[in-house]
């Protein structure tokens, strides 16, 4: 028996530096013999391979048209959930059932973990709405592993029908899965089974096993969520077939998958030791491999033959990690042949208590919270987390998933999982039955074995943004319609920010801008060196993933008697946007961080200090001692002077207006001198984005809007979104006796919410809030991730009277 190295904490700076190191060499990994054991191939696989998680927690789960949705992203590595610091952007969007975005935002990471909020439209139409996120690096690998959540929003005022007593009639199905992947005739097979509704929602049913005749073999029930297993040995040659009965009463029948007659098989049980047990048997004496790896980190490898055509292996659990493992076997050739997914529930948890200084409080009252957090009984060394203190009612269901359940399970599973948090409830006393049934008819695919051994990961389209957002596009020559390569390209935003980024296009005439800073909603203009280059033109692309993925498409259903609760909660929403807006559209940041660009000029002319001359070109001759306008035979042209070298440079300088290149000195004259308010140059040669320019010119309006400088047709003019501006969650401050006693409704049913609580060494932190003018019950929801990358996650409640 060999097991290989555990990772430690260390991993996360490596996972960091190996992602570089993947990026330039991943496609390269062909190299590697498919004849390597598969445990080395997974262990160099892993190593240069890294792959992210994104949790998303959001205030509530159910909301009406105009209330404000907060969310808080949560960052790590996909193997060990140590919190990264290496992509610095997430992207978040609001997807209808139909796979629109409805809501699209970019969010900054730059503290490893971000926050958010998107104001849900006034005329946004009811549904089942889906929050996805992940990054720009995620988008590489799979959509189905993705960050993914279910949100139910309702339009009262739409005049829509919004309430439903029942979804629309779904076909039910079943589906069977053989453990490890074959079913094979003359021996007995275990297999997993599902009985669904259309919307991937598990069933109860009563199920019998018949055969050819119509004799009854087996009887069987679901254990949970629809799943079960059943142990059974079919007849080469003979068909069998299922008939389903719904607690409804409906009937269907399915027919069993047909054996094969030869191949591989395995089964995988506990025995008295509780250790695991790995039966494998096949058609024929060969040399059996096994592998077993919890997200992608090898755990065990063992090598036997099959004698009497069998082959047995013993592990011991504690070799396993926490979470989902695969124990999987390899032939004589080292090719995959069975599979199977294994559980092992977390150890040493991260323990976290929510300690609020009452249970029951008075309206526009003071609640104060304390917070503890331990691990493995000691104290905490630090965490990130997040609370939202919502009004719990028959709209705003128990959550399903919280970021435990989600990077201990459901991310490493795909398709829909039914209610995660059953799997971890200790009152569930079949809660380890319903998770091996899980296991069993659950696949796992970040990656393909198939390709590991080939050494080929894919091709990588997307960067790792490791700096900030990247804005993607293509060069253009608009007389062929297709793309061109070396050429260089310009994209800036006009204002008081001076935001100017410069690149060349690729082979594929794919041309790349990190725009680090950039916030907020801007007009940005995309072009080449016009003069020179004036048939191309530049496409921007969409940052947002095109892939549509839906795990969870159940309609919204929402019953009659919960009509006064989802009026209420439509009122309270008008309430706050009519009495509070202003407030409510408070952002902490704005502008742009233009400290990437130049920071120190040699000159700065305040035009406000001179005597206006009637023309620019007056202007710079009369006043800007460091510029030199020449008129040649095509026109004007300017000339800065090197303050190095006591002369004039031979070259023009980059000249910008409002942050924006200007390639056309004649119409840059043009521009009304009372428009500008103040020129910049830079008397020395000046590096930047690869290039280099003698010297600099800028050229700053009053306004930011370029004064009436006319734009060549090749340029794009496009409204950009940058990184998302954070808004402040409004609450009063009810310690003042006059807002206390204020008159102004104060309806909020989101009483608090606070994307950045920060556990320090000690395991504690201490935060309060105050509650609304609305009474009921309250849920305190905390979630977050320690620095050694545990999911914690604790609920309490408290009534407003």
């Amino acid at each position: 028996m060999t097991t290989a190295t555990s990772m430690g904490t260390g991993r996360k700076l490596l996972a960091c530096i190996s992602i570089v190191a993947s990026f330039v060499f991943w496609q390269d990994a062909a190299a590697q013999s498919a004849a390597s054991h598969p445990a080395e191939v997974l262990i160099n696989h892993t190593k240069s391979t890294l792959q992210e998680k994104l949790f998303v927690h959001t205030d509530k789960e159910f909301y009406v048209a105009g209330e404000l949705l907060w969310f808080k992203v949560y960052y790590a590595d996909a193997f060990l959930h140590q919190p990264l610091s290496l992509s610095k952007v997430a992207y978040v969007e609001l997807m209808d059932s139909s796979g629109n975005a409805a809501l699209q935002a970019k969010v900054s990471l730059d503290e490893l973990n971000g926050n958010g909020s998107f104001f849900l439209p006034v005329d946004l139409p009811s549904g089942s709405y889906t929050l996805r996120a992940y990054t720009s690096w995620m988008k590489n690998f799979l959509v189905e592993y993705f960050f993914y959540k279910k949100i139910e929003i309702v339009n009262t005022r739409s005049g829509e029908s919004t309430l439903n007593t029942q979804s629309d009639e779904a076909e039910p199905h079943i589906n069977f899965f053989p453990e490890g992947g074959n079913f094979i005739a003359g021996r007995q097979n275990r297999l997993g089974y599902k009985i669904t509704d259309g919307f991937g929602k598990g069933l109860n049913a009563r199920c019998a096993l018949l055969g050819e005749q119509g004799d009854t073999i087996l009887r069987f029930r679901p254990l949970q969520f629809g799943m079960g297993q059943i142990l059974m040995t079919p007849d080469a040659g003979k068909a069998y077939t299922v008939v389903i009965i719904l607690e409804d009463g409906r009937k269907f029948i399915e027919q069993l998958p047909a054996p094969l007659a030869s191949g591989i098989s395995m089964t995988v049980d506990r025995n008295e030791q509780q250790q695991i047990e790995v039966s494998v048997q096949s058609s024929v004496e060969t040399g059996l491999y096994l592998v077993a790896h919890t997200r992608g980190l090898v755990k065990l490898a063992q090598a036997m033959n099959t004698k009497d055509l069998k082959a047995g292996f013993i592990i011991n659990p504690a070799l396993l990690g926490d979470g989902i493992s695969h124990i999987t076997i390899f032939n004589a050739e080292k090719k995959p042949v069975c599979e199977r997914l294994y559980f092992r529930y977390p150890e040493n948890e991260a323990n976290l208590q929510i300690k609020p200084s009452k249970i029951s409080a008075g309206i526009r009252d003071i609640v104060s919270v304390d917070l503890e957090l331990r691990e493995a009984s000691v104290v905490a060394s630090g965490a990130n987390l997040s609370m939202s203190v919502y009004r719990v009612d028959s709209l705003q269901a128990q959550r399903e998933e919280d970021i435990f359940t989600y990077l201990w399970l459901s991310s490493d599973l795909t398709g829909y999982i039914e209610s995660p948090a059953y799997y971890f409830d200790p009152a569930n006393t079949n809660r380890a039955g319903a998770m091996d049934n899980l296991m069993l008819t659950q696949g796992w695919r970040r990656f393909q074995w198939q390709d590991v051994l080939a050494g080929s990961g894919g091709k990588v389209l997307f960067a790792p943004e490791i700096t900030g957002h990247i804005i993607n596009g293509t060069v253009i020559d608009s007389r062929t319609n297709r793309p061109a390569a070396g050429i260089n390209g310009y994209i800036a935003a006009p204002g008081p920010y001076t935001v100017f980024r410069q690149s060349v296009s690729g082979n594929d005439g794919s041309i790349k801008f990190d725009v680090k800073g950039c916030y907020g909603g801007n007009e940005l203009i995309a072009q080449t060196y016009i003069d020179r280059d004036s048939i191309y033109r530049i496409d921007i692309k969409s940052p947002f993933s095109a892939e549509k993925y839906f795990p969870d498409q159940s309609p919204l259903i929402v019953k009659q008697q919960y009509l006064t609760e989802l009026l209420g909660q439509s009122i309270s929403a008008h309430v706050q946007n009519v009495f509070v807006a202003p407030a409510q559209q408070h952002m902490i940041r704005s502008g742009f961080d233009s400290s990437t660009f130049y920071t120190n000029t040699d000159e700065r002319y305040l035009l406000d200090n001179y005597t206006r001359f009637t023309t620019m070109e007056e202007v710079l001759r009369e006043y800007v001692r460091s510029v030199s306008v020449r008129k040649r035979a095509g026109g004007f042209a300017l000339h800065v002077y090197d303050a190095g070298k006591d002369e004039i440079f031979e070259n023009v300088p980059l000249v910008l207006l409002d942050g924006v290149p200007v390639f056309n000195t004649n119409k840059l004259l043009e521009v009304d001198p009372l428009k500008i308010e103040s020129i910049d140059v830079v008397s020395r040669k000046y590096f930047f984005g690869g290039a280099s320019y003698q010297g600099l010119v800028n050229m700053k309006t009053y306004r930011g809007d370029l004064g009436g400088y006319e734009l060549d047709p090749n340029a794009i003019v496009i409204d950009y979104e940058g990184l998302q501006l954070q808004r402040a969650f409004y609450t009063p401050s009810y310690e003042v006796d006059s807002i206390r006693n204020s008159h102004l409704p104060d309806y909020r049913n989101v009483i608090s919410w606070k994307p950045d609580i920060s556990i320090k060494e000690n395991g504690r932190a201490s935060t309060s809030f105050f509650t609304s003018d609305i009474k009921g019950r309250f849920a305190i929801v905390v979630q977050g991730l320690t620095h050694n990358g545990k999911p914690a996650r604790a609920t309490t409640y408290i009534d407003v009277r």
